[in-house]
């Protein structure tokens, strides 16, 4: 997706978009950021969207910057925002003019690097690591591809849905992530491929954990009291 479909998405966010913070039921991401807030003071919601994220941010951080490329995301990420004192938004042009040397001791990336162009992605996880301090925490929500291979044993098994919402997506290059949800190519991550990741930028990797969602995320209602596994997104914190 580029900034003019996300700006399409802006105005009807909760229809296209699952929260992941809200719809978290393990709780892992709150706690994770909790963790992090005790020991450092500035983050930067590198893809803050519409900004779900921001308040939370704002009560464990002294300073919070969200930034995002579509304009239309971040003028209701600013309303959302307003009456909190230490919460700035800017679009990623802005905040690059404004502010070029502006670091931060935590960035936060949720579901940002999902694009199915591995260049793009870099580019991006790059611009965003620019702003990271020496010493700073990387947090990174990414979709998980096992949790993609689950749900598609959980369909067969216990559902009666003949069609999948995941599909590989024709043509381009061979990336064994990229699914295609309902239609949209996105780039999922396996355990073992996100160290790799880091350490191609020199980042250590302190946690990896699942943050997990209902079922119902998955379009499968009534199937969370049946099943101890439910699906997930991979929840990481790294340093440099």
């Amino acid at each position: 997706m580029n900034e003019r479909d996300w700006d399409r998405v802006a105005g009807a966010w909760d229809d296209h978009i699952m929260s992941s913070l809200e719809e978290n039921v393990n709780g892992s991401i709150a706690a994770l950021i909790a963790s992090v807030a005790a020991s450092h003071r500035s983050i930067l919601d590198y893809g803050c969207g519409v900004g779900r994220y921001l308040p939370l941010l704002s009560r464990s951080f002294e300073q919070v910057v969200g930034v995002d490329y579509s304009r239309l995301c971040v003028e209701q990420a600013g309303a959302l925002t307003r009456t909190l004192p230490n919460v700035r938004t800017h679009t990623t042009t802005q905040f690059a003019r404004s502010a070029p040397g502006a670091r931060f001791d935590v960035v936060l990336m949720a579901n940002v690097l999902l694009h199915a162009d591995a260049k793009i992605r870099n580019r991006i996880l790059d611009l965003a690591l620019a702003r990271l301090r020496p010493g700073g925490t990387l947090l990174l929500l990414v979709p998980a591809i096992e949790s993609v291979h689950l749900a598609e044993a959980v369909r067969l098994a216990y559902t009666r849905k003949r069609v999948s919402a995941y599909a590989r997506p024709a043509g381009g290059v061979f990336d064994p992530g990229v699914i295609a949800i309902n239609g949209q190519p996105t780039k999922h991550y396996s355990a073992d491929e996100i160290p790799l990741l880091l350490q191609a930028r020199r980042l250590k990797l302190d946690s990896l954990a699942r943050a997990e969602y209902s079922w119902d995320s998955e379009s499968f209602e009534g199937l969370d009291r049946r099943l101890p596994q439910r699906p997930w997104d991979w929840l990481l914190s790294a340093t440099r």
